[in-house]
């Protein structure tokens, strides 16, 4: 894994254990498949899409989600 991957799973755990809460979710832009690919590395699945208003312009956007397991 690399950092990124690894960070974003220690947040998401954080979420879970210190927290306490039962899902986390994240809103990623279309075009970012780099961020796409570390959500779905660390268990995260695509749940729906929404046009967000981003610098002016209309940009889809995907929320991805994780329960605790």
């Amino acid at each position: 894994m690399g950092y990124t991957t690894e960070g974003t799973d220690a947040l998401a755990r954080y979420a879970f254990t210190t927290i306490g809460l039962n899902k986390v979710y994240a809103s990623i832009r279309l075009e970012n498949q780099a961020s796409i690919r570390v959500a779905e590395r660390i268990g995260m699945s695509a749940e729906g899409s929404f046009i967000k208003l981003y610098n002016d312009k209309d940009m889809e956007h995907i929320i991805y989600s994780n329960e605790r397991g």
